[in-house]
């Protein structure tokens, strides 16, 4: 993807990109923005030294060159159709807004669009942008044990199915202690611990199974090959070893009991970056930290404002990309205002009200604690002590019906919005859309798509109405194998 973003001067401190400028100024300096010229389809954005207000707006097409219909609006403190965004230079009350645009999911996916910003020269001290990004898997650390029991003879050939435990971060053995049990009956087995194809409930906690031809645990964080390896965390393998003739073979040669310990196994790369998708991770000049986290960039714009663009990528001109999650981000319901995707960690209490999918909060045992994607393409005005003055907060949201996208535009009534239609082309129901083949009316999936059941759900937080479980069923993460 191509960022219009190029610096003058370069210095990174904790989780921030500070971007000063020279002499001449930010935004209208030659070459800063290569869409902000006077031949770019929109002309240039207005001059930072005589701009009368600070705003943020959205443009049709990542490139400019494309046309198509979009809709913005204010959310919050109020729906209001009339605002988008923008506070004068001389406000002097702290303004916290939030912002729509909507769009058909087939324009979005197809063409992208741009995000044009001018700060007024004066009116912030810095200028922050922080990029819109989630997880697209399910991350967490793998369990720190794992116990395979093979049973021989007593020359040493398979002799009954073998057995597995697993050590989860709770420090306990699963189903149970491995190292408390003796030797079996002869010609008998233990049979304490697991089928290792099929873990019980809390041996299975992060696992699918257990390999013990190859000793191998099967991660539930890992989605390879299809998808990535987003397990973290090492292992001690231990391999145990039980005759169970126990001399009584021919010829008689007991083998008694034996285990193998491999120490500090690692189960996958310890880095974020390709267990998370969205605008920020998908540009590659956006900067990140070591672990691939998408940083917020900030500008001095005290002495110079700054009037720049910025491209949204469209999904379709991204490898492997069918969907609209990538770039839209709207959520059914955003910033605290209802309890559609409130949840809370199985161990850590904190509540959040974003989907798990921006906020997973904590992997499945609760030894691995999330920092939150970002929800929002959120930009602040900020003082000299970076306090923050004014915030805009903007949310992407795509129609799957064109007939309810203009419904909307007629008659711009807050909460009529019906942008989620996943009926079938020319049916007769309430979700169904215009067109005439049975095709699905969602085309393109987007956050919206990643609900709980009910409003207000508590803990597990329903994803999916078949399985039922806070992380399986593919509908808690973009991308979900379980």
């Amino acid at each position: 993807m191509k960022s219009f973003f190029k610096p003058l001067t370069i210095i990174l401190f904790g989780t921030f990109l500070v971007i000063g400028a020279c002499d001449e100024g930010a935004g209208n300096a030659p070459g800063l923005c290569d869409n902000c010229s006077s031949t770019s389809p929109d002309g240039p954005p207005p001059d930072p030294d005589t701009a009368e207000e600070l705003y943020v707006k959205f443009l049709d097409s990542a490139d400019g060159n494309e046309v198509f219909e979009y809709f913005e609006y204010e959310v919050l403190p109020s729906f209001d159709v009339s605002k988008t965004c923008r506070v004068t230079k001389g406000e002097t009350s702290n303004k916290d807004l939030s912002c729509v645009v909507d769009v058909n999911e087939q324009d979005l996916y197809f063409h992208g669009m741009r995000i044009e910003f001018v700060i007024p020269t004066g009116m912030c001290d810095y200028f922050t942008f922080s990029n819109y990004w989630h997880y697209d898997q399910e991350v967490g650390t793998g369990p720190p044990g794992i116990w395979i029991r093979k049973y021989v003879n007593d020359v040493g050939e398979p002799s009954g199915n073998p057995e597995c435990f697993v050590q989860n971060s709770d420090g306990n053995w699963y189903p149970s202690d491995p190292t408390a049990d003796g030797l079996p009956a002869d010609g008998g087995v233990l049979g304490t611990g697991d089928n290792c194809a099929s873990l019980s409930a809390n041996a299975g906690l992060e696992l699918y199974n257990i390999d013990p031809d190859s000793s191998t645990p099967f991660c539930r964080y890992d989605q390879s090959p299809t998808g990535t390896n987003c397990c973290r965390g090492r292992y001690n393998l231990y391999i145990e070893t039980v005759d169970n003739q126990n001399g009584t073979g021919d010829p008689p040669n007991p083998i008694g009991k034996g285990t193998e310990p491999r120490f500090n196994i690692e189960y996958g790369n310890q880095e974020y970056g390709n267990c998370i998708s969205g605008t920020a991770v998908v540009d590659s000049n956006w900067p990140k930290t070591v672990n691939g986290i998408p940083m917020r960039q900030i500008w001095y714009t005290r002495e110079k404002g700054l009037s720049d663009r910025y491209e949204i990528p469209a999904p379709n001109s991204i490898n492997n990309e069918a969907d609209n999650h990538l770039v839209s981000n709207w959520h059914a319901y955003v910033e605290g205002t209802d309890t559609r995707h409130d949840h809370q960690g199985n161990i850590n209490a904190r509540v959040s009200y974003l989907p798990i999918f921006i906020d997973p909060i904590e992997d499945r045992s609760g030894d691995f604690f999330h920092i939150p994607g970002q929800p929002s393409y959120e930009f602040r005005c900020m003082n000299e002590d970076l306090e923050t003055i004014h915030r805009m907060r903007w949310y992407i949201r795509e129609y799957n019906s064109e007939a309810q996208f203009q419904n909307f535009i007629a008659n711009p009534v807050n909460g009529s919005q019906d942008a989620d239609r996943n009926g079938v082309e020319g049916g007769a129901g309430v979700n169904d859309c215009e067109g005439f083949l049975g095709d699905a009316c969602n085309d393109r999936t987007d956050p919206d798509d990643f609900v709980p059941d009910v409003p207000g759900d508590t803990p597990p937080y329903d994803c999916s109405s078949s399985e039922g479980a806070r992380f399986s069923g593919g509908s808690c993460f973009p991308y979900s194998r379980d």
